[in-house]
């Protein structure tokens, strides 16, 4: 049998971030802390993770702003605590960003691209 080559899922490439992020669904409110962003979406950290499929309203502060970003987001993916097989796993669940209007974009993609010029220093 041939071993075949995992094709890369994301569209974006991801950066390292230590942001809060308040999130709601309806009445139930969280707040965590994102691990990873990237244009289209982020990694929240959380021991408990919403079900995929649910809708979020999310906000979190983008360093040196001082007004914060609302938006959207839809869990795709989710690890619960008894799921975390390895060190390097946490739990969590992925969140994809919805409703971005220009404006929402722009701003994300500036903070991601601060993030990679950092990388690269």
């Amino acid at each position: 049998m041939v071993a075949q080559k995992t094709r890369e899922r994301r569209k974006h490439k991801r950066y390292t971030v230590e942001l809060k992020v308040e999130y709601s669904t309806g009445d139930k409110f969280s707040a965590d802390f994102a691990k990873n962003i990237s244009h289209g979406g982020m990694f929240i950290h959380t021991t408990k993770p919403l079900d995929t499929g649910t809708i979020v309203n999310l906000r979190f502060y983008i360093p040196g702003q001082k007004v914060p970003l609302n938006l959207k987001g839809e869990v795709r993916w989710m690890v619960r605590p008894e799921e975390v097989r390895h060190r390097s796993q946490m739990p969590g669940m992925g969140i994809r960003f919805l409703d971005l209007t220009p404006r929402k974009v722009s701003r994300i993609k500036n903070f991601v691209k601060k993030l990679e010029e950092e990388r690269e220093e």
